[in-house]
């Protein structure tokens, strides 16, 4: 991380250059798409699946709050103790438990609120597209 400190010009705020790089490493890795703004219809925390391995958030997205709109996609979010071979674990994307939490967390808030989100889907580790990478939370 010092590399992305040096010459910088945000001494003061070493955490942004952090957090920049970071999102530009991943930005690279994995390319990462997002659909038209979409609600969260309902989220589930999934202890541990046998082919997974480690814990798991999926999320079902709707183009209406309260599941009043169409069906858009399940996405699951893995933990990073997750197996590198799980076919629902997007690829160079992995939550710590407390990020997973936190995610999950969020999640049931927007679904709750009908509060519009961004659910961002990467390439399966397993093959195939519709992983769920990220999620970025707006207002209404």
């Amino acid at each position: 991380m010092a590399i992305a400190r040096a010459g910088s010009g945000n001494e003061e705020r070493p955490h942004e250059d952090v957090i920049a790089s970071i999102t530009l490493l991943g930005a690279l890795t994995v390319p990462a798409v997002a659909s038209a703004s979409q609600y969260v219809c309902s989220v589930h925390m999934v202890p541990s699946w046998p082919d997974v391995g480690g814990h798991e958030v999926t999320a079902t997205y709707d183009t209406g709050p309260n599941c009043a709109g169409s069906y858009i996609a399940n996405r699951s979010y893995c933990g990073n103790e997750s197996t590198a071979t799980s076919i629902y674990c997007a690829s160079g994307y992995s939550y710590s438990t407390p990020e997973l939490m936190a995610l999950f967390e969020r999640l049931v808030v927007a679904s709750d609120s009908g509060q519009r989100v961004y659910a961002y889907e990467a390439y399966c580790i397993g093959g195939g597209s519709g992983c769920g990478s990220t999620v970025t939370f707006s207002g209404n």
